[in-house]
């Protein structure tokens, strides 16, 4: 979606996941959970994802 150039469209992700990240394509990056995940993954926990959105709102 990223490389379709869309007109008036700002991306933004967001993830736990550091390497996620690194690979996106998006300039602007939001990792969650720093300290709750130490970059790694949620591991498809929903309430890991809850939890570290939660931190990093606390920022």
């Amino acid at each position: 979606m990223i490389q379709s150039i869309l007109q008036g469209v700002n991306f933004v992700v967001a993830n736990t996941d550091a390497q996620a990240l690194e690979k996106s394509l998006c300039d602007k990056k939001i990792q969650l959970g720093i300290n709750l995940t130490k970059g790694l993954g949620a591991g498809a926990l929903p309430d890991v994802g809850k939890n570290a959105a939660e931190e990093s709102m606390m920022r």
